[in-house]
């Protein structure tokens, strides 16, 4: 009984502790934006790091440099370093949820041109897990549908 007992326990522990969630939302298009290295080469990150530590060692780096540098830390410790990603219009806010290369495969074929030139956008649900915080990663997509509508973007 006491097997029984700790299973069903563990089983809640897991369950409440889980980080997935369904969101559902807009693909959502900023044309200017750092989200990882996808499709970069080893040299050229490994040469973008050097430049990162010698700027984390200079005294005098700016804010903004040291948070861009703490980002991708970030991806780096939760493996996303070359992860491609998307945007997600998620109600009034936009998140960035990093996806594995295959489901990125179905999403890459939509541009920001020709959704708005057939007045469509891509509505989306994404089982996502939390990474780290507001670092999201989708787990599967659980739907995908062109829909009548305007696309959202940023410049």
């Amino acid at each position: 009984m006491n097997k029984l007992k700790f299973l069903i326990l563990s089983f809640f522990i897991i369950a409440c502790n889980s980080k997935n969630e369904t969101f559902e939302g807009d693909l959502f298009f900023k044309f200017v934006e750092f989200g990882s290295f996808y499709g970069a080469d080893d040299s050229s990150i490994k040469t973008i790091e050097m430049k990162m530590d010698s700027i984390r060692l200079n005294k005098n780096a700016s804010e903004e440099d040291l948070k861009v540098i703490a980002f991708i830390n970030k991806l780096k410790k939760n493996n996303l370093l070359k992860s491609p990603w998307i945007n997600l219009k998620v109600k009034d806010s936009v998140i960035k949820v990093y996806l594995n290369q295959t489901d990125y495969q179905k999403l890459e074929k939509y541009k920001y041109k020709d959704l708005k030139r057939r007045n469509k956008k891509i509505k989306l649900k994404l089982d996502v897990e939390l990474k780290d915080s507001e670092l999201y990663f989708c787990n599967k997509i659980l739907s995908m549908e062109e829909v009548d509508g305007k696309t959202d973007f940023k410049k």
